[in-house]
């Protein structure tokens, strides 16, 4: 058996009928580090505090957890010989279930920072928080099973795998019995299988390529194979800047999100990230009906606070700023769009 998923409590969702659905996919989040002894001296302390509202639009929330959740000696969140070995604290399981976030992907090349051991506990941290998890497992024959959420009389499978790994080689790591590394042989005879079984299919995916505005060749390629899954969408993880979509049928893969709550380093587009808000409706099962961005601009370095762009006095620039790069990336996946105006969160939907 798979480690055990919620059934999700409604929230907002309880007023919309059941033939909608709306998902909200988020970026980077690490806990660690100056962050993580914030929130160990402070549990209150709400990271998201600025994007509540944007998360609570949707019915079920999705981020990529980018740390360990786990007690090490003193308190430590941050290795003292190498910067960018990194835990939470285990309270770092309530501050993301405070926030409304109902499932995560555990899929990365920090799932390991800590070991076996920080995996596992962080598994306890999350499953004890209620809060579902994707990618990475106790038991090595559930590593590449999805997080299965059923919220409103819908379910909605999560897949999530990492391309890139911190101790490498991984086919000789211990923790390839563990984590879902992204292996089209293991995962797609899987997503063709939950496409028959769940309303709605969904693949995080982690790596590679850092701070470059497009995505390698190898990673066009496996974004390609398994949009011919028929997954509704692909979220993209690791490069900690915004990148743009590409769209398969109405279907759609974006290549980054960025950050979210991850110390922006080295460059101005590390401090922007955005949302994917999708609509899901009964009559176009297969794809979600509205596709959406919604951008931020993150505050603070080691404590990052994502701010959506309506709440900013430069709002105008970062958006005439975003708009254009989203388009330019996207036009060079071979996809143009079209952006919407911004909502009252400052949502935009996005058309192929």
């Amino acid at each position: 058996m798979p480690d055990p998923a919620p059934t999700v409590r409604p929230g907002k969702a309880e007023r919309r009928r059941k033939d909608e659905l709306v998902f909200i996919g988020g970026g980077d989040v690490g806990l660690g580090r100056a962050l993580g002894r914030k929130i160990r001296t402070e549990p209150d302390y709400d990271p998201f505090s600025k994007v509540r509202d944007l998360l609570a639009s949707a019915d079920l929330r999705f981020v990529n957890l980018e740390s360990p959740l786990s007690d090490q000696p003193g308190g430590s969140t941050v290795s003292r010989s190498n910067y960018l070995v990194f835990t939470g604290p285990p309270a770092g399981a309530r501050t993301i279930s405070q926030a409304g976030i109902e499932v995560v992907s555990l899929a990365n090349n920090h799932v390991w920072d800590y070991g076996k051991a920080g995996l596992f506990e962080t598994i306890e941290h999350l499953d004890a928080a209620g809060i579902a998890h994707a990618g990475a497992s106790r038991r090595p024959s559930d590593r590449y099973a999805p997080a299965v959420i059923r919220v409103l009389g819908w379910s909605v499978a999560v897949f999530a795998v990492t391309h890139i790994w911190n101790q490498p080689p991984f086919d000789a790591h211990p923790g390839r019995y563990h984590v879902a590394w992204a292996s089209l042989p293991a995962l797609q005879k899987r997503l063709k299988r939950a496409r028959t079984e769940y309303d709605v299919v969904l693949l995080s995916y982690h790596g590679r390529g850092e701070y470059i505005e497009q995505p390698l060749p190898e990673v066009r390629r496996f974004f390609h194979h398994v949009m011919r899954t028929g997954v509704d969408a692909v979220i993209g993880h690791h490069a900690h800047v915004p990148r743009g979509v590409q769209f398969d049928e109405g279907r759609p893969a974006f290549y980054s999100v960025g950050n979210l709550v991850f110390e922006p380093w080295t460059t101005s587009w590390a401090r922007i990230g955005y949302f994917v808000r999708l609509t899901f409706r009964r009559t176009t099962r297969g794809q979600p009906s509205i596709v959406e961005v919604c951008p931020y601009r993150i505050d603070g370095r080691e404590l990052p606070v994502p701010e959506p762009f309506r709440a900013r006095s430069d709002r105008d620039r970062l958006l005439e700023e975003f708009r254009e790069r989203f388009r330019r990336l996207s036009s060079d996946l071979d996809t143009p769009v079209g952006l919407g105006e911004p909502d009252a969160l400052g949502c935009m939907i996005v058309a192929p």
